[in-house]
């Protein structure tokens, strides 16, 4: 992917940087690599200017019973197709540094730039693709280990070999072919036709000291030749294993205590007052919802019905990243509280279970210094892109429990 710019750098850098980008985003997805590229195209009855991306869904013929006759042809059939509209949108963001800051820092500045700008990237894309494997919830593709409900998953459902294998089941039972491996968008699948299963490390733990899993095969020792998914750890049972922080750990959502604020509290404050803290305990989490929106923070400590909290972890089930510790933002009396246990989701999946609808590649932008004394210079990102459903019958999710979880 080519640098857009309009900075006054050499063609050379320009190059360098992009080039640095792109290793450094690509290596980076998990989500968005099993996404079925498809680039917005006229001829491919797309609508006409518009960030909206069809894709082509092919399906099995109804046959006639019988043997044909000898003197009658059979009647001719249409071919059974539809259309799956996936919309691109937007995304990019931007990091400025400082004639100052390049002068007196003891990195290289540009460097840095591109490095973080890659990984925020990389981050972007892979939650957008995320999102459309947890916007799926078709119960027959969904599994609640030990369960029937998300919320009421305890903390010894956990996931086991068996789960494992009824899923691949249910995926072959619906016709799923293998996911394959797509290198760039537009290219064909190869021939590979093994199920992927994206789990987190803190779920793999479990399945793997499982003692069923006893038929673990690691990346190194694979017979077949085949191109590795990132963070891609092994094979168990023909189905690929990706070990990945960024599968969904939706926070306090399973079997706990629920409360709530008690008084309004002020965005940083650590000492969170509750109408009762029973059930929370220190070296848990703690999620607080306000304005709609759900904040997961570290319990430090609990003291009658004053909470101690940390960092915020996660914003909506989405990673965090902060170092000081308090409140994002302010709460109000009454806001929702609770503390349970972290339900996490699996996701096993076949051919075309995501696509990924491309206006314009996500590419590193520079902009030239400005500013009266033109000083300031910007490295960000910016695409055009989606990601969506495209075959509900080839993602299946499991959600369950750990045994190391802050339940």
């Amino acid at each position: 992917m080519a640098v857009t710019t309009t900075s006054i750098l050499s063609n050379e850098v320009q190059d360098a940087y992009s080039a640095m980008f792109e290793y450094q985003f690509h290596k980076k997805l998990t989500f968005a690599q099993f996404g079925k590229g498809k680039v917005w195209s006229a001829s491919d009855n797309d609508p006409f200017r518009s960030n909206v991306v069809q894709f082509p869904i092919g399906t099995n013929l109804n046959l006639d019973n019988g043997a044909l006759s000898e003197t009658a042809d059979p009647t001719a059939k249409s071919l059974n197709s539809s259309l799956v509209s996936i919309t691109a949108q937007e995304y990019g963001e931007i990091v400025s540094t400082t004639s100052k800051l390049e002068l007196t820092a003891y990195t290289d500045v540009h460097d840095e730039a591109v490095t973080q700008v890659s990984r925020a990237a990389a981050f972007k894309e892979d939650i957008v693709a995320r999102d459309a494997f947890d916007n799926q919830t078709g119960a027959a593709y969904v599994t609640y280990v030990g369960q029937t409900a998300l919320a009421s998953i305890t903390s010894t459902d956990l996931i086991t070999p068996t789960i494992v294998s009824q899923t691949a089941a249910r995926l072959k039972g619906a016709g799923v072919t293998g996911v394959g491996k797509s290198v760039e968008p537009n290219m064909k699948l190869n021939e590979d036709n093994h199920y992927v299963m994206l789990v987190h490390p803190h779920v793999a733990l479990d399945f793997r000291t499982n003692p069923a899993s006893n038929v673990w095969e690691d990346t190194s020792s694979y017979q077949d030749k085949m191109a590795l998914f990132n963070w891609e750890s092994g094979m168990w049972s023909g189905i690929r294993m990706i070990e990945t922080d960024m599968c969904t750990v939706d926070y306090d959502a399973g079997a706990g205590n629920t409360t709530d604020i008690d008084g309004a509290q002020v965005a940083g404050a650590t000492a969170i007052d509750v109408t009762s803290a029973t059930g929370i305990a220190a070296g848990n989490t703690m999620s607080i919802t306000t304005a709609g929106v759900k904040y997961t923070y570290d319990v430090v400590s609990v003291s009658v019905n004053e909470v101690t909290i940390g960092n915020c972890i996660a914003v909506d089930n989405v990673p965090y990243f902060t170092q000081t510790a308090g409140l994002v933002v302010d709460c109000v009396d009454t806001d929702a509280v609770a503390s349970g246990v972290d339900v996490y989701t699996s996701y096993v999946l076949g051919y075309q279970a995501i696509g990924n609808a491309i206006v314009k590649p996500t590419a590193p932008t520079i902009t030239k210094p400005s500013g009266g004394l033109e000083r300031q210079t910007d490295f960000g990102f910016y695409g055009l892109f989606g990601y969506g459903e495209v075959r509900a019958e080839s993602l299946h999710k499991i959600f369950s429990a750990s045994s190391i979880g802050k339940n």
